[in-house]
C-alpha cells in the first residue's frame, strides 16, 4: 500500500520508529498532494494537511507492506486525524495513496505553515522522537495483547 506522508514521518528516523523497522530508501519518492496546505497544529511540533484549493504540499510516497503498518501508523498519528485516499503527483505520475489529514476537531494554527525545514533544525525533532519511541512501545504491548487475545478466540 503506498502512503503520503508530509510531515514528521517524512524523517527516515521517526518513520523507522514508528514502523519498528527501517525503511528502505527504495521504497520512497519525493511528491507532492494538491489541494492542501500543511499548517501547524495548536500546542504541537507537527503538521496537519488542512483542504486549500490551488494548494500542494511536498512530501513524500512510502510503499509500505508489512502487515502492521496501518496500524502502528493510525496507533502513532492518533484519533485527531482522519485516514483519507488521495492521489499524489509522482515523477512517474500520479498515484493512489492513503495520507493522513485534519480531522473536523483538530485544533489548527491556521496562521502558520508548517515547513519541515524549521521543524528539523529545532527542538521540536528530538520531542517527536521522544514521542514515537513512547507512543509505539505502548502499540507494542497493547497489539501483542490484542494479537494474543485474537489468536485464542476471546476476541474476533
Amino acid at each position: 500500500m503506498r502512503w503520503f506522508f508530509y510531515g514528521t514521518l517524512t524523517d527516515r528516523e521517526v518513520l523507522a520508529i514508528v514502523l519498528g523497522r527501517p525503511v528502505d530508501p527504495t521504497a520512497l519518492a519525493e511528491a507532492a498532494i494538491a489541494g492542501y496546505r500543511r499548517v501547524a497544529v495548536r500546542d504541537a511540533v507537527y503538521p496537519a494537511l488542512t483542504p486549500a484549493p490551488g494548494a500542494t504540499v511536498a512530501g513524500v510516497v512510502a510503499m509500505l507492506d508489512a502487515p502492521d503498518d496501518e496500524a502502528r501508523l493510525r496507533w502513532f498519528e492518533g484519533d485527531d486525524y482522519e485516514l483519507v485516499d488521495a492521489l499524489v503527483a509522482t515523477a512517474d505520475g500520479d498515484v493512489p495513496t492513503r495520507v493522513f489529514v485534519a480531522g473536523a476537531g483538530m485544533a489548527l494554527r491556521s496562521d502558520v505553515d508548517w515547513t519541515p525545514g524549521d521543524w528539523s533544525a529545532s527542538a521540536g525533532r528530538d520531542a517527536i522522537i521522544d514521542e514515537a519511541r513512547a507512543a509505539m512501545a505502548a502499540f507494542s504491548v497493547a497489539y501483542s495483547r490484542s494479537q494474543y487475545a485474537w489468536s485464542r478466540g476471546l476476541i474476533a
